[in-house]
Order: structure tokens, then C-alpha cells, then sequence
């Protein structure tokens, strides 16, 4: 029987010189390590999901105390942060560039902080 595995994970891999009824085996139990790491991997990201959610939380309570927010001004602030959440990448650039970017470069996702050009 050939007991090859993959590189990184060292997972029984299947080999066409092993008998299949070998090699079942071996696939499940590849699946089943699989599924062990996947939701070790759901976990620990949940709990990142959290810390960072506790971090927001006293963050923006931080700036409203400091800013003196009342309650309708924090409620659009946290709004705006939710927003901002959602974009998996910043750009930053001015009128000029913006106004110089090919269609094909506006993609969603993209938050571009466009700023003014300084025309002294």
C-alpha cells in the first residue's frame, strides 16, 4: 500500500497502485480531519468577530463621550461605521485621478476618499 499525504495538512491522500477499499478509508478519514479544522477555523473566527465587535463598541463610545454626542448623532455614526464595514478595500485619491479612472477601474467594494486637488 502507498501512504502518500498531502504537503502542508499531511492528509492520507489516495494512490491508483491501492486497493480502493483502502483507499475509502483513507479519503474519509482526509474528510474528517477536514471538518475538524473547518470548525476549529469558524470558532476562533467568531471569536475574533467578537473582540473586535467589543473593540468597535468602546471605541464609539470613546468618540461620542469625547465629541459629546447625544444619542440620534450616535446612532448615525455607528450607521456610518456599519457602512464603512462593508468595503474590503480604501483608496485614496484626488478630483483629478478620480475623474481619470476608466470605468473598468469602479468596482464595488471600494471606498475612494476623494480629496480636492490643492490649486494654489
Amino acid at each position: 500500500m502507498q501512504d502518500n499525504k498531502t504537503p502542508y495538512l499531511k492528509l492520507p491522500l489516495p494512490d491508483p497502485d491501492n486497493f480502493l477499499q483502502v483507499d475509502v478509508h483513507r479519503l474519509i478519514e482526509s474528510l474528517q480531519i477536514l471538518d475538524v479544522a473547518a470548525q476549529a477555523n469558524e470558532q476562533k473566527l467568531g471569536k475574533l468577530k467578537e473582540r473586535g465587535l467589543e473593540k468597535l463598541a468602546l471605541a464609539l463610545k470613546e468618540i461620542t463621550e469625547r465629541l459629546d454626542l447625544d444619542e440620534t448623532e450616535t446612532q448615525k455614526l455607528f450607521e456610518a461605521l456599519v457602512k464603512l464595514s462593508e468595503f474590503n478595500h480604501f483608496e485614496a485619491m484626488t478630483l483629478e485621478e478620480y475623474d481619470d479612472l476608466p470605468d473598468s477601474k469602479l468596482t464595488d467594494g471600494v471606498l475612494r476618499l476623494i480629496f480636492r486637488g490643492g490649486g494654489g
